[in-house]
């Protein structure tokens, strides 16, 4: 059986501590024990071993954090801190006249628009619409199936008072979602794809830029990579009207 040898400078005491008292003493602090090393004896300071139970500093209690913070709060503020504080939330925020945005880009007729592809669940081909009777003539054209659910088709067309879209052989149905469980279709002309451009507003400057749409449906340009500035839909305004051609 092997036995552990203690390290060749250490000093072993099995006599019985002595409490502080008993000595006459202080420097022992109370409740901590005294490792007697080969150090000690060259002089250097004792080190002394924590009481707690775990070996460590215990940590402090739930109270004296609570203490400390009411401390902290409760000191008086340096002079002028309100009021440097209220003249810098008084401040108007700076308008922001021009961001980076994804757009998808698409053409209804001759005119083209943009919206946010973040609302824009897929681009797929002509789907097969099936009408619902008694809502002829409307914008509303009927139903599509799109991966196993029946989707609302409107034409955005209509709703914009364009003329109506062809099935030329750019042909596309946009599918948008809101939200989840709320999705629109409607079929465009073509479609030229998902670019990153900076977005203008239009009406922040003395004079606003020209656009084919009112404000209620576009207050803001996109200018794509080929210096073109397109129209970009609210998407507030398109819900809304998508939502009201399907009631």
């Amino acid at each position: 059986m092997t036995q552990s040898v203690p390290p060749k400078n250490s000093v072993i005491s099995t006599k019985p501590r002595e409490s502080v008292a008993n000595r006459g003493d202080n420097k022992t602090p109370p409740h901590t024990s005294v490792i007697s090393t080969g150090a000690q004896r060259s002089g250097e300071t004792p080190v002394f071993a924590p009481a707690h139970a775990s070996g460590k500093t215990p940590p402090p209690t739930l109270d004296a954090h609570i203490a400390r913070r009411k401390r902290f709060f409760a000191r008086p503020m340096p002079p002028g801190y309100a009021a440097e504080w209220a003249r810098i939330l008084e401040q108007p925020l700076p308008e922001e006249t021009e961001r980076k945005d994804s757009m998808l880009e698409f053409r209804i007729a001759s005119l083209p628009l943009a919206i946010a592809s973040r609302w824009v669940k897929a681009v797929t081909s002509p789907l097969v619409v099936c009408p619902v009777p008694h809502r002829d003539n409307t914008a509303f054209l009927g139903l599509v199936a799109y991966a196993g659910e029946v989707i609302p088709c409107c034409s955005l067309a209509r709703i914009l008072g364009a003329a109506d879209s062809t099935k030329g052989a750019e042909a596309r149905t946009i599918v948008l979602e809101q939200r989840p469980g709320e999705r629109w279709a409607f079929p465009v002309d073509a479609v030229f794809g998902v670019s990153t451009g900076t977005i203008h507003n239009r009406f922040t400057g003395s004079e606003p830029d020209a656009g084919q749409l009112g404000k209620d449906w576009s207050d803001s340009l996109f200018e794509d990579e080929r210096n073109q500035k397109i129209d970009i839909l609210r998407p507030e305004t398109l819900f809304q009207r998508l939502q009201r051609a399907t009631a």
